[in-house]
């Protein structure tokens, strides 16, 4: 299979062999993790985390220390921390920046090497209705046995993309790790109780070089920090990775948002008209807080000073803008589609069957209305059209609830995303 992403190919997802100590075989070292000499000349590497879902457990916690490139000449460091926990179950159908690293030593590799030193698994308290259970400080309450420790037979864990990688001068080589919690996780009924293995299952994507952008969708939230007519720098956000921010570096990012390549959505959850307001300055301004759905671009040693490139993995371009005054104006909800009528322009409504345990109470067959600047995409973030609408299908919806004038109950759900398949 090969996926099409602007004018280049990625190159085919490959499945992963983990190896835990042992390795697979192929090139590399199998046991240690003292780190070589660096040869001359270096590129960048940037690591993107995703996940497939798993309707067994509400969260899949994984800490993840450190990081490394596997070759003919011994391991190379790119990532230490003192752990960053990452839900894999938030990452369904979006991808987030695990780590990002200037001076790689170039050459090509054979694995990578992931030093993983917690698995955390839990599972909800729910009453007779299915609805999630909160208690102290309003926080989902864990079900009887949870949170549980699932076991590793080593915290390293090595993938084997069956074929080498390179590290050019440069350029960007970015890696995304596909995790597959519902196949990583092994349930052992024992006369003691419950145990869980965590054997890891993970496809590689391996991007390298251009200007092109990466085919997951990856979502960033902060606030606004300087605007231009087609884009604007958004800092303090919740997904950058966590060795920027020990370093001391501006955790910010450049979001392109073009007039006629992004849609723009109020505090409302209503589209703004673009071609009433091309110009962005216009319509978001300094300190407003927003979310951004989009992808990354890679960026090479011509955008200018490869050490003075923001540090990062390059510019962000957004399909979706949502503005908002606080982290909770929008939300995310994930349902059945349960009727869809006509929707000309893709604008009109489709009725949709909330999950419990989502925070909206009362009645959870509501409507979502879906504007023409509204996106719809797969859970790979391939663009579909509103025929992908159909009832029954799994959907999850970046929206505002709307609310009835004077009161709590539930009318509508203004969406800017909708993420759908049989999957989700």
């Amino acid at each position: 299979m090969r996926w099409t992403i602007g004018r280049r190919l990625l190159r085919p997802v490959l499945a992963v062999c983990f190896a835990l100590l042992s390795g697979c075989g192929g090139g590399g070292d199998s046991g240690s993790t003292d780190v070589v000499a660096q040869p001359a000349g270096a590129g960048r590497v940037a690591i993107l985390l995703t996940d497939a879902p798993t309707a067994a457990f509400d969260e899949v916690n994984v800490t993840i220390t450190e990081a490394y490139l596997l070759g003919d000449d011994g391991p190379v460091q790119v990532f230490g921390s003192v752990g960053e926990t990452h839900n894999l179950l938030d990452l369904r159908d979006s991808a987030k920046l695990l780590f990002d690293v200037a001076e790689v030593p170039v050459g090509c590799y054979d694995k990578i090497r992931l030093v993983v030193t917690r698995v955390e698994l839990v599972r909800y308290e729910r009453d007779a209705a299915g609805d999630v259970v909160f208690g102290k400080d309003d926080l989902p309450a864990p079900a009887a046995g949870f949170p549980a420790e699932a076991k590793l037979s080593s915290n390293k864990i090595d993938l084997n993309p069956q074929g080498t990688f390179c590290v050019v001068p440069g350029e960007t080589l970015v890696l995304q790790l596909d995790m597959e919690a519902n196949e990583s996780i092994h349930v052992v009924e024992k006369k003691g109780g419950t145990e869980y293995n965590f054997r890891p299952v993970v496809f590689v994507t391996v991007l390298d070089g251009g200007d092109d952008v990466l085919g997951k969708l990856v979502r960033l939230s902060g606030r606004v920090s300087g605007v231009g007519t087609d884009r604007f720098t958004l800092c303090e956000t919740t997904a950058e990775p966590l060795a920027r921010q020990a370093a001391g570096d501006p955790v910010c990012t450049e979001v392109l948002a073009p007039q006629g390549g992004t849609s723009l959505f109020e505090l409302d959850g209503t589209p703004i008209d673009r071609a009433a307001e091309p110009l962005l300055e216009t319509v978001i301004f300094e300190g407003d807080f927003v979310r951004v759905v989009g992808r990354y671009t890679l960026l090479t040693a011509s955008d200018g000073d490869w050490d003075e490139v923001d540090r990062s993995l390059g510019r962000f371009q957004a399909e979706v803008v949502e503005v908002g005054v606080s982290p909770q104006t929008w939300g995310r909800y994930a349902g059945e589609i349960t009727e869809v009528g006509g929707l000309p322009g893709c604008e009109g409504v489709f009725r949709f069957l909330l999950d419990a345990g989502q925070g909206l109470t009362g009645q959870l067959d509501i409507s979502v209305h879906l504007f023409t600047a509204s996106r719809i995409f797969d859970r790979d973030g391939a663009a579909l059209g509103c025929s992908a609408l159909q009832v029954g299908a799994r959907a999850v919806v970046d929206a505002v609830v709307y609310r009835v004038d004077g009161t709590n109950q539930l009318d509508q759900l203004n969406a800017a995303v909708v993420v759908t398949g049989s999957v989700l």
